[in-house]
């Protein structure tokens, strides 16, 4: 919530720290903060999409 307060959902990528983080708890992690929808979709793949023209 603060980086995306500071800088907003449009900036922020959604990463891992694989292979210490499991990928399911990262998702239970996205799905559970309270973020409107749109947001956690630019987070989870739409601002890797825009960045990396895909």
């Amino acid at each position: 919530m603060f980086c995306r307060n500071k800088v907003g959902a449009e900036r922020i990528l959604w990463a891992t720290d694989y292979p210490y983080c499991k990928p399911e708890n990262s998702k239970m992690y996205l799905e559970k903060i309270k973020l409107p929808f749109e947001e956690k979709e630019k987070i989870a793949y739409l601002n890797a999409e825009n960045l990396f023209g895909i």
